[in-house]
């Protein structure tokens, strides 16, 4: 599977806030993706230009990727 090409506040490629559960991935290729930050949110530090795996109140998001390409995806930099 490739998931390339997308755009969003947070998450270019993929957005998963799941409270105590695991997104797995397998055999994925992430790539060309951007986060914008256009929802308000500072992207300094979070926005994840190909994966965003946590969320407000999410006590435990993880994030399990086997045999799979994440690469050359962007996330706007102080986006407010």
């Amino acid at each position: 599977m490739v998931i390339s090409g997308n755009q969003g506040d947070q998450g270019g490629g993929l957005w998963s806030s799941l409270n105590n559960e695991t997104t797995t991935l397998s055999k994925v290729t992430i790539t060309g993706n951007t986060a914008t930050g256009a929802d308000g949110t500072n992207c300094a530090n979070s926005c994840g230009g190909g994966v965003f795996a946590a969320g407000p109140g999410a006590a435990t998001s993880l994030l399990a990727m086997h045999f799979s390409r994440l690469a050359g995806n962007t996330a706007a930099a102080e986006a407010i």
